[in-house]
């Protein structure tokens, strides 16, 4: 799986191109002709005949935007950290209650990382912690978390 990164806002469906042709590079393969379709509202990448040939999982928050390609199903999610009652979600919400920031934002990216993965529903993900998640602080004020059974490959992706 490939997990590109920007330091900035972009359209998805350029930045999952660029992404794909990253995909390739790094898999030593020619790119194919794709084209970015959704299901469900999922993106996914499609050959010339419409069938997918990988997943895809977009996610953005604050100037950072992401893009996650694989062959198997995958999720992902950042969050730029901010201060809120995270007491009185993470009761709510989450298997369990937490007041620190981190844990926190680790609870609620791995819940919108497994959900964008699995489908279902968004509550149900919140309630299963991160098993099965694995969650990163790979910038500073950001919590970040993928869900997906392939080895992680992380490229910075300039348009």
């Amino acid at each position: 799986m490939l997990i590109c990164f920007t330091f900035r806002k972009t359209g998805s469906e350029a930045f999952i191109l660029k992404a794909y042709a990253s995909f390739c590079a790094i898999k030593g393969q020619k790119p194919l002709f794709v084209e970015v379709k959704r299901r469900d509202g999922q993106p996914f990448l499609a050959d010339g005949e419409g069938k997918r040939i990988l997943f895809v999982s977009v996610t953005h928050s604050g100037e950072i935007t992401a893009c996650a390609l694989s062959e198997r199903p995958v999720g992902i999610d950042i969050q730029e950290r901010k201060k809120i009652d995270f007491a009185a979600v993470s009761a709510r919400f989450f298997s369990k209650q937490t007041e620190d920031e981190k844990e926190f934002y680790r609870l609620f990216c791995a819940a919108e990382a497994r959900y964008k993965a699995d489908g279902g529903s968004f509550f149900a993900a919140m309630k299963k912690g991160t098993e099965g998640v694995r969650t990163y602080e790979l910038f500073p004020g950001y919590a970040f978390a993928v869900k997906g059974e392939e080895e992680v490959f992380l490229s910075e992706c300039h348009e």
